[in-house]
């Protein structure tokens, strides 16, 4: 494994707000990009959370920048049952090819890497402590896991003509009983998290799963797109299937963004595990070549 840093966890409403200063002078524009893709990558946003159901903590959709922050949700690909398949690693065999994406995308590789429990618990920011989760995930019989990053080719300018960053990570565990203690441990640590909005009457998908949605501010004011006016936001899907747990989140830019880009995706990982599309190698391979379909 690669001594490389792990990708930053996600961060308290001051943290957030000394990077975004930090930020502020490095990044001069749309042309700064780059820095902001360790922090899409990392998943430097508050935490939000929500339930498929329609169930659990969070606020309103309405009031972050002033209207209403989302499209209802129309993805109806993949189902939610009890299939529930013994998978096997490594976690990387899972992940989205970026044939599955839209066209010109890319692999973004120092963020694309596979997790030690102690890196997961650091990327993911579901423990009090990184110590503490890799404690946990041990216990809880954590196999493997991977972070896949993928970025349009025009990076953050293509944002403001709707395209987005997605971050996708899978980890796998022993049993299923392990990978259903980490998705609780996510359910309940985003319910407790301030600035949760809850995403609405979404289906479901996997043996369970939720959504969220989070517009990043400071306070009060959304932030926004490089130099731009638009606000950015992300939105998260999570989902279980057996021993497989499976986060995909989106960054874009508001008026373009909604549940599905995330929620279409992650039905790609649940086909891929439910033996619907083919998962025999470590894919996709940290690479800068686009894909198009």
């Amino acid at each position: 494994m690669s001594s490389r840093r792990p990708a930053p966890a996600f961060r308290s409403k001051e943290d957030y707000a000394r990077e975004r200063r930090r930020r502020n002078l490095v990044v001069g524009g749309i042309a700064g990009a780059i820095v902001l893709v360790a922090l899409i990558a990392g998943g430097a946003f508050l935490l939000f959370a929500g339930d498929d159901d329609g169930g659990g903590g969070g606020s309103s959709a309405q009031g972050l920048s002033g209207r209403p922050t989302q499209a209802p949700s129309q993805s109806r690909t993949g189902t939610q049952d009890s299939r529930s398949p013994a998978l096997v690693g490594p976690a990387s065999r899972f992940v989205p090819e970026l044939g599955e994406l839209p066209k010109n995308y890319a692999i973004l590789p120092p963020d694309t890497f596979s997790m030690t429990p102690l890196q997961y618990a650091s990327v993911g920011g579901d423990f009090d402590t990184p110590e503490q989760g890799e404690t946990l995930l041990t216990q809880w019989g954590y196999k493997d896991g991977y972070q896949a990053v993928y970025e349009p080719a025009g990076k953050l300018a293509e944002l403001l003509s709707g395209l987005y960053y997605v971050t996708v990570d899978t980890v796998l565990f022993d049993t299923d009983d392990g990978a259903r203690r980490l998705y609780n441990q996510m359910k309940a640590n985003y319910e407790e998290r301030a600035g949760s909005v809850k995403v609405a009457n979404v289906k479901g998908l996997g043996n369970e799963s939720m959504a969220w949605l989070f517009v990043p501010s400071e306070s009060g004011v959304p932030g926004t797109i490089g130099t731009s006016d638009t606000v950015g936001i992300y939105h998260r899907f999570v989902f279980r299937r057996g021993n497989l747990v499976v986060t995909v989140q989106t960054y874009g830019a508001e008026p373009y963004m909604n549940i599905d880009r995330a929620r279409e995706l992650a039905a790609v990982v649940d086909d891929r595990a439910l033996g619907g599309r083919a998962a025999s190698t470590p894919t996709p391979r940290p690479t800068s070549a686009i894909g198009a379909r």
